[in-house]
């Protein structure tokens, strides 16, 4: 594993031990970490992360941290991205609360475009994926045109451009 790859690896998993409890297995991780930083091969290194990699199938199984995310690879800095994975995870959260509330279940519908969905959503993991789908990729948008800094700060201060409106004479 090259050292860019590394360092933006890294970034994520250090952001996921201080924002998260993972109770003892937070001083094994970060010792890790900088046995990593200190490691003289990339045979050595990479060794060291597949240890990493093992207790992260425990502390954090539906892969929140982004650090070993499957599938396609994000393009985002690893700083904007830590911050979009801490996001998404109370995002998922909150959305779970809002269908397991009063009600919520019968008003919330799927898109009707959205194909194998059927009128409702079976519980409340399937309505939280769909949404928050949509808001990472709102949120991706807004960072690639942007709109959002890529900071927890930046969702308070949106800048959307304004719109000119000409003026009839």
């Amino acid at each position: 594993m090259n050292t860019e790859k590394w360092n933006t690896k890294k970034q994520l998993i250090v952001n996921y031990v201080q924002n998260n409890d993972i109770g003892g297995f937070a001083p094994i991780v970060m010792g890790t970490v900088t046995l990593i930083d200190e490691a003289q091969t990339d045979e050595s290194r990479q060794s060291l992360v597949e240890s990493i990699r093992a207790i992260f199938k425990t502390i954090d199984p539906n892969k929140v941290s982004g650090a070993f995310r499957t599938g396609k690879q994000p393009t985002l800095p690893a700083s904007v991205l830590s911050v979009l994975m801490t996001v998404m995870a109370t995002v998922k959260s909150n959305l779970q609360d809002l269908f397991n509330s009063d009600h919520m279940a019968n008003l919330l519908i799927p898109h009707g475009k959205s194909k194998d969905m059927g009128d409702l959503f079976s519980d409340s993991e399937q309505y939280a994926q769909y949404e928050s789908k949509r808001i990472e990729a709102r949120l991706n948008k807004w960072y690639r045109s942007k709109i959002w800094d890529g900071t927890l700060e930046g969702l308070q201060t949106l800048n959307f451009p304004s719109m000119e409106v000409e003026e009839e004479e």
